[in-house]
């Protein structure tokens, strides 16, 4: 469900900035996520063996990207 929720976030940002250039778009959507850093390694199914791991920094991680994106703050900036 994050494509959708992000999908609405850079619709509001073509709404408040509707001359941005997609590059400017990204960046907006970029800079306005809230950085999460990863959690512990977990074991989505119960059978006692990690099946994934987060790697990266709060800032960039493989499982939340630049951070989660933040609607309010996208119409704000």
């Amino acid at each position: 469900m994050a494509a959708p929720h992000v999908a609405g976030v850079v619709a509001l940002i073509k709404s408040t900035h509707p001359r941005a250039s997609a590059y400017q778009v990204k960046a907006l959507l970029t800079h306005q996520a809230d950085a999460t850093a990863c959690g512990a390694p977990y074991d989505i199914d119960g059978d006692g063996a990690v099946d994934a791991v987060c790697e990266g920094g709060t800032n960039y991680n493989g499982f939340y990207g630049a951070g989660v994106v933040d609607a309010l703050d996208a119409v704000r900036r």
